[in-house]
């Protein structure tokens, strides 16, 4: 329900500097009040693309192959759960404007990026982030493809890891058992593999 007005203060800021790539549930929006006028003047923005949400596998990467700045609004929901949206871009070297509060922002340190972050989902404060993000561009865009070099890296190490001990421990350790019940065996932590936008001019 923010991106009318964000994108209204954005362009107060910052005109003919950003191009708005955005997938919306436009029943979600209207649940949440947006009005009509308002989707409306989101659709024939001169610098805004509208997508709706149920964007086939192929159009949804073609869409986040074009960005350069992914901006999650989130609330408290997705402070807490998963956001598949998020470990994409972070795997994909994508700036993040995302929530200070919860799991995103450490995890994007932790591999080396730079989010801007906002304390609140409200119109000034996730506005004033992407501001920030769009200013500061080259030098976070430098720290998030290096932070997607080291979480694809670690990605692909647990994969492997993964591999190597189901093909090791699916069948010997079994016989092994079976051969010595009371013999002493190292255990092994499964390592996981779990697997509004804006385009700086």
């Amino acid at each position: 329900d923010l991106l009318p007005s964000v994108v209204a203060q954005v362009d107060k800021v910052l005109p003919v500097r950003t191009h708005w790539v955005l997938q919306v549930n436009l029943q979600q929006l209207r649940k949440l009040g947006v009005s009509d006028q308002d989707i409306a003047s989101l659709a024939n923005h001169e610098n805004c693309e509208l997508f709706e949400a149920g964007l086939s596998v192929e159009d949804y990467y073609a869409l986040m192959g074009r960005i350069d700045v992914l901006v999650l609004p989130y609330r408290e929901r997705y402070e807490t759960t998963g956001s598949g949206v998020f470990i994409e871009a972070l795997s994909l070297g994508k700036v993040l404007v995302i929530p200070q509060r919860g799991w995103m922002a450490e995890c994007a340190l932790m591999c080396g990026s730079q989010p801007i972050t906002f304390d609140t989902a409200d119109t000034m404060s996730v506005s004033k982030a992407i501001e920030r993000s769009v200013e500061n561009f080259t030098s976070l865009r430098i720290k998030a493809i290096k932070a997607a070099q080291v979480w694809n890296t670690h990605q692909a190490a647990g994969s492997q890891i993964q591999s190597w001990l189901g093909e090791r421990l699916a069948d010997p350790l079994n016989q092994a058992v079976q051969r010595n019940p009371v013999g002493n065996f190292d255990a092994f932590n499964k390592v996981d593999s779990t697997t509004g936008a804006v385009t700086p001019d």
